[in-house]
């Protein structure tokens, strides 16, 4: 008989809070439960991400342990998750593997609250501290280099990593001279039944009489979506409309900046994950997507992108990476220079006049190239290491 593994996810997002770092982790859990191997506990909180309604459902083979957050801001509320979760392990004990997942870096300190013999596995979705760095919340100063510090320790120290794409791991390997073996790349993807549930539909352009350009997603620091405002004198001469998915720290300086064009822009809370890629397949023609400049961030991909895919409508997009190759797989998509107001323009205008050829590409190839990308085929790789 097999002996089950005893693993506990520390996460400080879980559903139902509307995150990608929510919807991963709790399927995660539930895909590790499902195996019959692992007894899986959670250590999270309550939903503090987004101004959403929620009804929490857990999941029947996973004990979940919520702890309230209270603080306003990112910042206050990791020190706050810390904290709690500090007082909340000394009613956890004898766990096989933690599995932690960052941000926020802080969490990788709950370790010494475990028996030395129990074993960590981090999960890396942003790079601390350069990432807050890049949103302009933190400068390079004894701060930072204190958490660069930190953060080698952190790496060096663990037991396995994951990491959500190429770059990201070949940094790691870089920066503090880790062996590939003991990383791991697990993308976010899309499960697998995703792949057939979400059935795909194709607009042509005569049906078209203002082309729904759609970002879902973080309404961040990071997103880089200033620029479509910046440029709005421009692309207002054009027939489209801009739609934004979601909450987010700029969300109410952008909407102040869409007055002038409330007729041309519009906003739309977070949805329930299945409601929202519903309306993405019948409501928009084009999807939107940036980041900041920062080669940083040219090193991860935005779980959007993903979702994108699933949706299979063609995208006008600003980034960089290993993101950017997987999209220009597909012959949907046309990129922009994410400094340039005139080249967001030029794409959009290129996009609109080109519609049926991206719209046609985007149908027949933006699922294909998802296959490679489930989220089933990172948590096996996940899996195969909490069973050793």
């Amino acid at each position: 008989m097999v002996t089950m593994k005893k693993v506990l996810i520390i996460s400080q997002y879980y559903p139902p809070d509307l995150t990608a770092a929510a919807f991963r982790i709790g399927e995660l859990a539930k895909y590790l439960s499902k195996t019959n191997r692992f007894y899986v506990e959670v250590l999270t909180t309550y939903p503090h991400k987004t101004n959403a309604n929620y009804e929490i459902k857990e999941l029947e083979k996973v004990k979940v342990n919520r702890l309230k957050i209270n603080s306003d801001g990112h910042l206050k509320q990791y020190y706050e998750f810390l904290r709690k979760a500090k007082a909340k392990i000394k009613e956890l004990k004898n766990y096989d593997w933690i599995f932690i997942t960052t941000p926020p870096i802080f969490i990788y300190s709950l370790k010494k609250y475990f028996s030395k013999n129990t074993r960590i596995f981090l999960d890396v979705r942003d790079l601390w501290p350069d990432t807050p760095v890049a949103a302009g919340k933190l400068k390079k100063n004894m701060i930072y280099r204190f958490f660069k510090i930190y953060e080698k320790k952190m790496y060096k120290n663990v037991d396995y990593i994951s990491v959500v794409s190429k770059p990201m791991s070949n940094y790691l390997e870089g920066k503090i001279g880790r062996k590939n073996s003991k990383i791991i790349v697990a993308y976010n993807g899309v499960l697998e039944e995703d792949l057939n549930k979400f059935p795909q539909k194709i607009f042509s352009k005569r049906e078209i009489t203002n082309f729904n350009i759609v970002y879902a997603g973080n309404i961040g620091l990071l997103q880089g979506l200033e620029i479509v405002f910046e440029s709005f004198n421009l692309l207002e001469k054009l027939p489209v409309h801009f739609t934004f998915i979601g909450e987010g720290v700029l969300k109410n300086t952008l909407y102040n900046k869409s007055i002038p064009y409330k007729e041309k822009i519009s906003f739309i809370s977070p949805m329930e994950r299945e409601m929202l890629i519903n309306y993405l397949i019948n409501n928009a023609h084009l999807m939107f997507l940036n980041l900041k400049q920062n080669e940083i961030l040219e090193k991860t991909i935005p779980s959007k992108v993903f979702d994108y895919l699933l949706v299979s409508k063609p995208v006008i997009s600003g980034i960089k990476g290993e993101g950017k190759e997987m999209l220009q797989q597909t012959g949907g998509c046309v990129n922009f220079d994410n400094q340039s107001k005139y080249s967001l323009y030029e794409a959009v205008k290129y996009s609109i006049e080109n519609y049926d050829e991206l719209a046609k590409n985007a149908y027949d190839n933006m699922k294909n190239v998802l296959k490679d990308y489930t989220r089933e085929k990172s948590f096996e790789k996940i899996s195969k290491i909490l069973s050793s």
